[in-house]
């Protein structure tokens, strides 16, 4: 593993892992975690997926060590991000890749090869911050409060000496990605304005969810897509975090699939 400091789409410090080696004619992968979490989440993945190739993990904007390289507030959005992933590639010379995400990373990977269909050959979501129904939408913002509420406690039991500032920062980004993901214009996480996303697809996908409903939404999402996704429903438990609770065979699936759509072409 190695660590990297790299300047985001507006210059923003950002911390980056990365692990393995580039091999010529093996794309990189991305990781791409969700929200309030941090690199160190895909550890054992990046692991063992960078035994073949390039793994590249950055710490979001805001979250996990780069939060610490920041001393002011920076500006939030999932458009950010996006944009983050592709100057954070590039600084590595990275020119193809797959593009992994979980929840909110999921968001992330699905813009950027929605934006970027050249440098991104295939995206992996796991349980993506995608497709809420209206219900949830509604109740959005009481969802927030609760979510950020329980981060922020996460955070000071796992950064007993962090400063109240720091802590404050890091909230108030949490709020504003939440608000990114489903209540702004630009927003995707709502079912309406995930479908035209999704069917826009020109590159393979795998879709994996912990839900039966989660499952069901994708597939009606994507029933009319040029390029439709392979759609799995997890079945080993671990709930929205099952990439954490059984990182073995979550990276042995990403593997098997890239192997097996680099493969296909």
């Amino acid at each position: 593993m190695r660590r990297h400091t790299l300047l985001g789409a507006d210059g923003t410090p950002l911390a980056v892992l990365t692990f393995g080696e580039h091999r010529e004619g093996a794309p990189a992968i991305l990781l791409v975690h969700g929200w309030a979490r941090s690199a160190a989440y895909w550890d054992e993945i990046a692991t063992q997926l960078g035994r073949d190739r390039l793994v590249v993990v950055p710490a979001l904007r805001m979250h996990g060590e780069s939060l610490l390289l920041q001393s002011d507030g920076v500006d939030v959005s999932i458009p950010l991000l996006v944009a983050d992933m592709r100057v954070i590639l590039g600084g590595l010379g990275v020119t193809t890749c797959f593009a992994v995400g979980h929840s909110m990373g999921g968001q992330v990977v699905t813009l950027l090869a929605d934006r970027e269909p050249e440098l991104v050959r295939g995206t992996v979501v796991l349980d993506p911050a995608y497709g809420a129904s209206a219900d949830e939408i509604a109740a959005a913002e009481a969802r927030r409060r609760a979510h950020v509420a329980t981060a922020e406690a996460e955070y000071l039991e796992q950064h007993p000496d962090a400063s109240p500032e720091v802590v404050r920062r890091y909230a108030d980004a949490l709020a504003a990605f939440y608000d990114s993901e489903y209540l702004l214009d630009h927003s995707i996480g709502a079912i309406q304005a995930t479908g035209p996303v999704l069917e826009r697809r020109r590159r393979p996908a795998l879709a994996v969810y912990a839900t039966e409903i989660g499952v069901q939404t994708e597939r009606a999402l994507t029933s009319g897509a040029a390029v439709r996704p392979e759609i799995l429903r997890w079945d080993l438990g671990g709930g929205h975090d099952f990439p954490a609770a059984h990182p073995g065979p979550v990276a042995d699936l990403i593997g098997r699939w890239i192997s097996r759509t680099s493969a296909a072409r």
